[in-house]
């Protein structure tokens, strides 16, 4: 009974929602993921190098909720999660240590991981343009602030050495993306890439006398593309 009367709450809370104004409010989640396996060469090694391969992940989503102010503009937060992670030297990539391949006991070979976690709080303004009916162009600028840790871990043998960073940092930016209406409410989006100018406000491997660095980006590769869905209340 409880459940059956927590789902008619919810279910009047989302009909109330609807009924104040058509597509009033908006609810995204937006991922991006790709993986790379460098080869030597690619890696940046060579025969006679101690750098056999490296293995790229980067994970990126996206969550927000927006509010519609105008006819083509909706407000609100978001919150945004990425994960980027570099391995050199993997396993699999070691080669045999004999005569047979070129390579003696003695060539020193490190395992190393870096990794980089962002957690960013956002807030946006979006404005959109219907394309046709089902079709919208959007352009979606956004304020962010980015929290990064940072870790590199590096092993040789029994030999471990790990270190650990922190950054803070300010950015504005505008995202062009593509939205397409499956249903009534609900849909897909795609965004592109964005256009950002990116500024490093702390890190804790600097003094307080260094002048933080300012970047200026402009990332439409198909790595920085987020492809998401979208549910209108």
């Amino acid at each position: 009974m409880k459940k059956l009367l927590f789902v008619l709450f919810i279910f009047t809370i989302l009909a109330e929602l609807h009924a104040q104004n058509d597509k009033k409010y908006m609810l995204r989640a937006d991922f991006g993921y790709y993986y790379i396996h460098k080869d030597q060469i690619d890696a940046g090694g060579g025969y006679h190098n101690d750098i056999f391969g490296e293995i790229d992940n980067n994970l990126n989503c996206k969550f927000s909720v927006g509010r519609k102010l105008k006819t083509n503009f909706y407000y609100g937060l978001g919150f945004s999660y990425r994960l980027a992670r570099a391995e050199i030297n993997p396993k699999e990539d070691i080669p045999e240590m004999d005569a047979s391949t070129g390579h003696s006991n003695l060539t020193i070979i490190v395992n190393t991981v870096n990794t980089n976690e962002t957690y960013s709080p956002l807030v946006f303004l979006q404005y959109f343009f219907p394309v046709t009916e089902r079709f919208q162009f959007v352009l979606d600028l956004y304020s962010r602030f980015d929290l990064a840790l940072s870790k590199s871990e590096s092993s040789y043998g029994t030999f471990e050495l790990n270190r650990y960073s922190k950054q803070q940092f300010l950015s504005c930016g505008i995202n062009p993306l593509f939205r397409v209406n499956i249903i009534r409410n609900i849909g897909m989006e795609l965004a592109l890439g964005t256009i950002e100018l990116k500024h490093k406000i702390h890190d804790s491997r600097a003094s307080q006398n260094d002048k933080n660095s300012t970047e200026f980006i402009l990332a439409f590769t198909p790595e920085n593309w987020l492809i998401g869905f979208y549910l209108a209340l």
